[in-house]
């Protein structure tokens, strides 16, 4: 995972700084290790008083990102989210996408260590197209020819930064279910797909009881079910809220129910491989299944892009082709990773 002062370096890559003498000596303190928890805390409460006597909004921001993170770092979570919410609005109020990205990747690494694991998810993939599409239209104005040139070391930085998102958004169960209808429709009835969203809205608002029953009606509509590709998106999606919860084993179970299920080497039995390794690594004791459900995701991505090139749908070979390279990245990253701490 990208730490979190690697993300807060980005923030004023291809800007100045907003901090001025007022603000730098209650921030550059807090970013120095050696300071105590105590003395951190205070000039934290002290910074965002500032803030209240503050006019110039990105001063703000950048006062409020930088506390942010630093609550992150020393395990203050609660405090750190609405202090970031707060960076998020007023760049967001101020079409501020770099900055704005930052402040939601960060918000992300927060969430995902407590109950809103889908707000982490949507934060990062946010903050990923973000910063994909200032790659995309990475610009400076040259005042000698009057005209705007692309940027080959800013768009450059930008990819750069892009793939490494990718390579921790990979690893979540969150976005193997992105990948799931990617070449065709959900197979989720409308029952379905509103059982579903009743049950995110309950889980949202933490009435976790109410969820699980939802989640449960979900699954008996895979009795009556005419779609044989319904009943393994069901299994999908009740895995995905399980897991959102915290039922990681509860998750597991479903999501191998709909491996089984789906049809052998095809895309979507492949998504749900990839997906059920992403939880398994979250499991210390199933560390060689995870890498086994990987590998044959993998193997049959590269299958399915092989296909793709015979039949010539190159829009096909060229996702498949961007996923697989993260992929394996990720593989490689978790390998590491967990022989690491041996």
């Amino acid at each position: 995972m990208i730490p979190v002062f690697d993300a807060l370096s980005w923030l004023n890559k291809f800007d100045q700084s907003y901090l001025t003498n007022v603000s730098i000596p209650y921030i550059r303190p807090i970013l120095r290790k050696d300071s105590s928890a105590e003395k951190i805390r205070q000039l934290i409460n002290s910074a965002i008083n500032l803030c209240r006597t503050l006019n110039d909004d990105f001063h703000r921001a950048e006062i409020f990102i930088n506390c942010g993170a630093v609550e992150c770092s020393i395990g203050l979570s609660e405090d750190a989210l609405p202090h970031l919410e707060q960076a998020e609005r007023i760049y967001s109020d101020q079409y501020e996408c770099h900055r704005l990205a930052v402040a939601l990747w960060i918000s992300g690494i927060i969430e995902f260590d407590t109950i809103y694991k889908n707000n982490g998810y949507a934060n990062w993939s946010q903050a990923a197209r973000l910063f994909k599409g200032l790659a995309q239209r990475s610009r400076t104005y040259d005042f000698v020819t009057k005209t705007w040139q692309i940027n080959d070391d800013m768009q450059n930085w930008y990819l750069a930064r892009y793939k490494e998102m990718m390579e921790d958004l990979v690893c979540l169960p969150e976005e193997a279910v992105t990948w799931l209808n990617e070449f065709g429709p959900s197979h989720l009835s409308a029952v379905a797909k509103g059982i579903r969203q009743l049950a995110q809205e309950k889980m949202n608002r933490s009435q976790f009881s109410s969820a699980y029953q939802f989640i449960g009606e979900m699954q008996k509509l895979r009795k009556g079910s005419s779609d044989y590709l319904e009943v393994p998106e069901i299994m999908v999606e009740c895995g995905l809220l399980e897991y959102e919860m915290g039922n990681q084993e509860g998750a597991i179970r479903l999501v191998e129910q709909a491996v089984s299920s789906y049809n052998p080497s095809s895309h979507q039995q492949a998504v749900a491989r990839w997906m059920l390794g992403a939880l398994l690594w979250q499991t210390p004791a199933q560390i060689s299944q995870a890498t086994t459900s990987w590998e044959q995701a993998i193997s049959c991505f590269s299958d399915l892009a092989e296909k793709a090139i015979q039949s010539g749908h190159l829009k096909k070979v060229e996702w498949y082709d961007e996923k697989i390279e993260y992929m394996l990245k990720a593989l490689n990253n978790e390998v590491i990773a967990h022989f690491s701490k041996l």
